[in-house]
């Protein structure tokens, strides 16, 4: 998903420029962010993208990568370059680092550990790896009327309200609707808004982006109304079915935190995986470096503003 031409087209009408990098082992799609006093840092999400190779490619292919890429950062006079996908860390050096601890603290940098559901068995399998609660609460939402609609830009007024009532609640920020409006946009679609009703209320809802094998939980929202009738619940069942009737073979629940025991997002976390998802890790990203000391204070900046946020 974070290395398509959707996502691309995404980042571009989020005013941010892209780049690429290709070639017949590896291909990448970089996105460029602006920084204060005309400075900027690169990020390659989930990528490179390693062709003809297992997932370990060779040290070689690897270090032909790295030259483009340090070619492209000088040109573009960026700060750093971050790479989710570097698999090794051979090549480690002055100016190649791992990236800071929770650098992912971010609405930028994507979480290093994901929660995954595999859907491609049958309801009473994927049903019996759920904890007790979370099928109880299922099988109590399926008798309760409550309906599903979905839908793309004619539902985001509704969603993004429900957004807003959540994030008020739960004291986190949102983006601008701006944003859900360029994410469907992009994605067209492969993106879908499902929302759920009670007689004439919304109680809770989701936007989705559906990456064949895989249909991503980007946004979920949910109203203080009702709760008792467990539409969140009854929001991912349905969304689960649906995606498993169109042959996608993985529920993605988003980013959790690798520490769950400090994190706090943990009963965010905790909710995902009694579903029984799975926790599924990437490779730790690195900090290709081009400006060492414009590199030492983004971090220090990035420490200030955590500090100044909690």
């Amino acid at each position: 998903m974070f290395q398509t031409t959707f996502w691309k087209k995404f980042q571009e009408l989020e005013g941010r420029s892209t780049l690429t990098i290709s070639h017949h082992n590896f291909s990448a799609l970089i996105v460029k962010y602006p920084l204060p006093l005309n400075r900027n840092y690169l990020y390659c999400p989930r990528g490179p993208i390693w062709l003809n190779e297992a997932s370990q490619p060779k040290p070689e292919i690897i270090k032909m990568f790295l030259d483009q890429a340090q070619d492209l950062i000088r040109q573009q006079k960026s700060i750093f370059l971050r790479i989710d996908n570097l698999p090794t860390n051979d090549l480690l050096s002055n100016n190649l680092k791992p990236a800071p601890a929770n650098y992912f603290y971010s609405a930028v940098f994507l979480s290093p550990t994901e929660a995954r559901l595999n859907i491609q068995e049958k309801d009473e399998i994927i049903l019996q790896k759920m904890k007790p609660k979370t099928r109880y609460n299922i099988r109590l939402s399926l008798k309760k009327n409550l309906t599903i609609i979905d839908g793309r830009k004619e539902l985001l007024d509704t969603f993004y309200s429900l957004l807003q009532e959540t994030s008020q609640r739960n004291n986190f920020s949102i983006h601008p609707k701006i944003h859900y409006q360029h994410l469907l946009q992009s994605f067209g679609q492969q993106s879908k808004i499902y929302l759920v009703k009670f007689q004439d209320k919304i109680l809770a809802g989701g936007l989705y982006i559906f990456s064949s094998p895989m249909v991503y939980y980007l946004h979920g929202a949910s109203s203080s109304q009702y709760r008792n009738l467990m539409p969140t619940y009854f929001l991912h069942w349905q969304v689960i079915q649906k995606s498993r009737e169109q042959k996608y073979q993985f529920y993605n629940f988003g980013g959790v935190s690798s520490q769950p025991e400090k994190s706090s997002w943990q009963s965010v976390d905790q909710f995902k995986y009694n579903f029984g998802a799975e926790k599924i890790t990437y490779p730790w990203a690195t900090d290709l470096i081009n400006q060492s000391i414009w590199y030492k204070i983004y971090l220090i900046s990035r420490k200030i503003k955590k500090a100044h946020s909690s």
